[in-house]
């Protein structure tokens, strides 16, 4: 058995004998390790530490240690290897919803994620994203969703059909057209074809048939007489898959925009169509990004997701 091995079974048990006295002698042993460079020892202890304090349901010790952890890797400099990915990803996975160092965890995990693209990590944003729709939060996971790797269309379609399932007297397109438009402003109308194609299923699912079906470039699309705006969300990703300006103004003609999603047109017909607001507003990514993350139900971000 090594020395750091050693080290680290004799801070299991003092963690099982006394909690706090062991994050107390982790946190000793780490800040030295820290001042003599010894980042790989610093890492190991306290990932090993956070580990055990979350299985001892001491979550608050084990997100102080999980912090640390994130801060000893931007200060070692360490990649985003798989093995480091890995223990930040089983951290996180480990926080329980009413523990509130979660949002500093997911911030520093971010921070030290960034440096593998100017929008992060992807598996990362996934990952960040499933637990917060875990947690509760659905506004803040679609934030990471939209980010994320393959999984997320999926996954982020389920959550939309939830929340929306349980606001049933909205109308469903105003929960999927946030998935739409902010795949399409990320520059991923596959994306945003994927999570609505998902919803769709699961619409279909609960007992709402079409009143018809029509396909288009080999797309199965159901038509809805009760619920225009899903017709409207098809045809949308379609005319920008094409960058097809004719479509899209046919669409503006037999479609009224919703109020809720005219800053988010804004920009995806600039982007997709060409088309430029007569009168710019200096703001208007600031203001289309809060329009998209605002629940829709008008309440707060919390809300039942299983």
């Amino acid at each position: 058995m090594s020395v750091m091995e050693s080290k680290i079974k004799r801070a299991e048990a003092r963690l099982r004998e006394d909690p706090y006295e062991g994050h107390q002698m982790i946190r000793t042993l780490v800040n030295r390790q820290v001042m003599s460079k010894k980042y790989d020892d610093s890492i190991a202890l306290l990932y090993s530490g956070a580990k055990t304090l979350f299985e001892l349901e001491q979550s608050g010790s084990a997100g102080d240690l999980s912090i640390y952890l994130m801060d000893v890797f931007m200060k070692a400099s360490s990649s985003v290897s798989m093995d480091n990915k890995a223990k930040a990803l089983a951290l996180l996975g480990s926080f329980p919803s009413e523990e509130g160092s979660k949002k500093q965890y997911v911030k520093k995990l971010l921070e030290w994620t960034n440096c593998t693209g100017p929008q992060g990590d992807r598996d990362v944003h996934a990952s960040v994203g499933i637990m917060f729709a875990k947690w509760g939060d659905p506004v803040s996971a679609e934030r990471h969703l939209v980010l994320g790797n393959e999984k997320c269309p999926a996954f982020y379609a389920q959550m939309l059909f939830n929340w929306a399932h349980a606001s049933k007297h909205e109308d469903p397109a105003l929960f999927i057209g946030r998935a739409v438009l902010k795949y399409l402003l990320v520059g991923s109308p596959a994306d945003a074809l994927q999570c609505l194609t998902k919803f769709m299923q699961l619409f279909e699912r609960s007992g709402q048939s079409p009143d018809e079906t029509f396909t288009i470039d080999g797309i199965r699309i159901p038509a809805y007489n009760s619920y225009p705006y899903l017709n409207y969300l098809h045809l949308l990703v379609l005319a920008a898959y094409r960058k097809d300006k004719e479509t899209y103004i046919s669409l503006l003609q037999k479609y009224p925009k919703k109020p809720e999603w005219e800053s988010a047109l804004a920009k995806v017909e600039d982007v997709y169509f060409g088309i430029r607001p007569v009168n710019p507003q200096p703001n208007i990514l600031s203001n289309l990004m809060s329009s998209l993350f605002t629940n829709p139900s008008g309440g707060g971000n919390a809300i039942d997701l299983e």
